[in-house]
Formats: structure tokens, C-alpha cells, sequence
């Protein structure tokens, strides 16, 4: 039960309680990512693999979206600290895809690109303010994860303006987890380093463009990924007893997670001159039961136990618009609204907040000579929401005020050959 708190913090690792919906993309983060129903070519290898049979020829995508991203949210129970900040950190996603036409049905890609991912830390927090004598270990909590994606898929145009594809996909996970705790009188402090998992999954999706008209539909399902890794617990002790800390034998911990389904649905209207897109997408958090948890610390002396989750369905909804021809620096905005999938008694410091989400965009782009196009997206996104006393009655959370923020810049240069 000791590091319940640690290894609390590798339940991020799934969707609206983790990952970005708007990763990247400098084409459609200017309209929230609502490509589900309009995507084409290599993009679609990641919004929806049924784009893979629209477009002409062959391209080529690079995207990069640097993206600085801060937690706030109390360490210590209040009144001590009840909101503190964490370091400002940088997010590095990326998308790399190519797309080819076989046929004039017939289309394939392949792909690289940032699925998720997260870094919040507070450095050196100080328990002395709880106990004078803890002052020599100053802990620090953190949770960096990655989650990148390989995908290669295929598409048919089964009929004019009907198009199925799917994609399969390789998930590979690391991460690097701290946190500390108060137990039988000791500051005991975790870390669990170098986690790492690779799983396969799969996407399909479905689009629908009747010829001659000026709207369209878009299905996508993202497939459940069940993931486990495993690496060595270390960590260290101080007593209120005073003395200086000592550190502990490591030992073996593997945690086992889900990285829920999630189904989007999409559509849009009007031609590429003047277009409005709405896109809702659902996450089966609910499978999100508990962190499973075994092995020990200390020779066996702190045992490893799993954590209850117990979180909600996510729902998210986008709605974008684009203005102007498409190829010379065209007006995109969007706004997405999250619903809150953290359970306000299981939250955390290093948790995205327990509360509603909602993100700004904008954004633009231009085609140079034949076969090039630049775009780049603005991203503002918060995160928050605030737990009671009396809505986390058994103590698993802190109360007080909880906080996400995002800012991003979202970029992406495509060839044509």
C-alpha cells in the first residue's frame, strides 16, 4: 500500500485522462482536429485509415508541435501548500506519414507520430512543514510518459464517394515515475524508472462523400490496448525520529493498464471555401477499473498493490470552420470542449485536473510552387477543476484547486509528388 501514490500516476497513460486530443497537425489543428469525416491521404493513416483512398498520386507530411504544458495542484494536504506549480515542460509531438495511390480505389500509408504523452514534475517538495524532523529528504513527483505509434494501413473506394479503411498499429510506451509518502511515521520516497511496454492494436474507419454535394461523414474506431511494463522500484526512507535518510532495496514492480476504445464521428459542410466541421469523440474509460500492481520493495517489507481508478466515459466534442481557398492562407478556428474523466477522489498533482477541459485554436497555410504546403496552428488549452473534503471522504485525494494548461504551436510541411 506504500507506493499506491506512486504508481497512481502511470493511470495517465490513457486518453482524456492523458493524452492530448489535439496532438498535432498543421493542417487540421486550426479546426480542433476534426478530420474524421475530411481527411485525406497520409494524415488519415492517424485520423481516419478510410482517407488513404481519397487524394491523388503520392505525398509526403512532416509535423512538429512543441507544446508547453504545467500541472498545478496540491502536494501537501492544505493548508500547507494546497496549490503548487510544477516545472514548465516541453512536449516535442511530432507526425511523420506518406501515402501512395496503387489504384485509383486503392490507397496505403505509413506512419510515425506522437499519440500521448506528459511530463509533470515538482521538484524538491519540503515535508518539514508536516514534521520538522523530516530535512534531509526533499522528494520529488513526477510523471514523464511517451507514447509513440507505428502504423501502416490500407484503403478502398468502394464506390464513388465510399471509402473503408483500417491500419494496424505498434504502441510503444516509456515512462519514469516519482512520489512520496507518509507511512508508520517515515518519509518514504519511490521512483520507478525506465518503464516501457510495446503493444500491437488496430484503427478502421469508414467515410462517406456523396458525389455532387457539398458535406461528408466520417467514422473512425481506435481499437483497447492492454499494456504491462515492468522495471526495478528504488527509493529512499527518513524517520521522524530524525537522522538522515536512508535508501532502500530496490525491488521488481510491474503495473498493468488499458488504453481504452474510442470511437469518432464527424462530418462537414459546405465547400473547401467556406466549410463548418463538427466531431464527437467517445472513450471507453469506464474499462479503467484499476491499476493492476505486483511485486515489493525493501526485500518484501513494502509490498506493491494496485490502485482503484473507477473513472468515467469520456466524451469530447470539436467544432471547427474554415474559411478562404485552402492553398492560400485560409482562416481555421476551433474550440473542443472535454469532459472530466478523472474521478475528483482519485486526483492527483500529477494528474491532468478533475474537471472540464476547453481548447482555443486558429490557424492557416499556404501552398509554395506545385507540390509544397506549409500550415501552423496556435493551440490554448486549460484544464481544471476543484475537490472538496467531503467529495474525497476516504482521503485518496487532496483537497484543493487542480490545474492543466497548454500551449501550443502546431506546424507541418507536405510534399506532393
Amino acid at each position: 500500500m506504500l507506493i499506491t501514490l506512486l504508481l497512481a500516476l502511470v493511470s495517465q497513460a490513457q486518453a482524456a485522462g492523458f493524452e492530448k486530443y489535439i496532438t498535432w497537425s498543421g493542417r487540421h489543428a486550426g479546426s480542433a482536429n476534426t478530420a474524421a469525416a475530411g481527411v485525406q491521404a497520409a494524415e488519415s493513416i492517424y485520423f481516419n485509415p478510410a482517407g488513404l483512398a481519397s487524394g491523388e498520386g503520392a505525398e509526403a507530411t512532416l509535423n512538429f508541435s512543441p507544446t508547453q504544458v504545467q500541472f498545478h495542484g496540491p502536494i501537501l494536504p492544505v493548508p500547507f501548500n494546497s496549490t503548487v506549480k510544477s516545472e514548465k515542460a516541453f512536449l516535442p509531438a511530432f507526425g511523420a506519414m506518406a501515402s501512395y495511390k496503387l489504384t485509383p480505389e486503392w490507397g496505403i500509408g505509413l506512419g510515425a507520430y506522437a499519440a500521448g504523452g506528459t511530463q509533470a514534475e515538482y521538484l524538491n517538495q519540503n515535508y518539514s512543514i508536516l514534521d520538522p524532523d523530516y530535512n534531509t529528504l526533499f522528494p520529488t513527483h513526477k510523471a514523464e510518459i511517451q507514447i509513440v505509434e507505428f502504423a501502416a494501413g490500407s484503403a478502398y473506394e468502394l464506390t464513388r464517394g465510399l471509402r473503408v479503411g483500417a491500419a494496424w498499429r505498434l504502441v510503444s510506451i516509456k515512462a519514469a515515475l516519482a512520489a512520496a509518502v507518509i507511512s508508520g511515521g517515515n518519509l518514504i520516497a519511490f521512483q520507478l524508472d525506465d518503464l516501457s511496454s510495446t503493444s500491437n492494436a488496430f484503427r478502421a474507419g469508414l467515410q462517406y462523400e456523396p458525389p455532387g454535394t457539398n458535406w461528408g461523414l466520417g467514422v473512425s474506431w481506435r481499437s483497447q490496448v492492454t499494456f504491462t511494463a515492468t522495471t526495478t522500484a528504488t527509493g529512499q526512507l527518513e524517520s521522524d525520529l530524525g537522522g538522515s535518510s536512508t535508501t532502500l532495496a530496490p525491488g521488481p514492480a510491474t503495473v498493468t493498464n488499458r488504453f481504452p476504445q474510442q470511437i469518432s464521428i464527424g462530418t462537414y459542410y459546405g465547400p473547401t471555401t467556406r466549410r463548418f466541421l463538427l466531431q464527437y469523440d467517445f472513450t471507453q474509460y469506464a474499462v479503467n477499473r484499476e491499476v493492476e500492481i505486483s511485486g515489493s520493495l525493501a526485500g518484501g517489507a513494502i509490498p506493491l498493490s494496485g490502485i482503484p481508478q473507477n473513472w468515467s466515459n469520456g466524451h469530447n466534442l470539436r467544432v471547427g470552420a474554415e474559411f478562404g481557398e485552402p492553398k492560400d492562407w485560409p482562416i481555421r478556428v476551433g474550440y473542443q470542449l472535454t469532459s472530466r474523466v478523472v474521478s475528483k477522489d482519485k486526483a492527483r498533482a500529477t494528474f491532468p485536473a478533475p474537471g472540464n477541459g476547453h481548447t482555443f485554436v486558429a490557424g492557416t497555410g499556404k501552398a509554395f510552387r506545385e507540390n509544397w504546403t506549409l500550415n501552423a496552428a496556435l493551440e490554448v488549452g486549460v484544464l481544471s477543476g476543484s475537490v472538496t473534503s467531503s467529495e474525497t471522504p476516504s482521503g485518496a485525494a487532496i483537497p484543493g484547486s487542480y490545474k492543466t494548461t497548454a500551449l501550443a504551436l502546431h506546424t507541418g510541411v507536405t510534399y506532393r509528388f
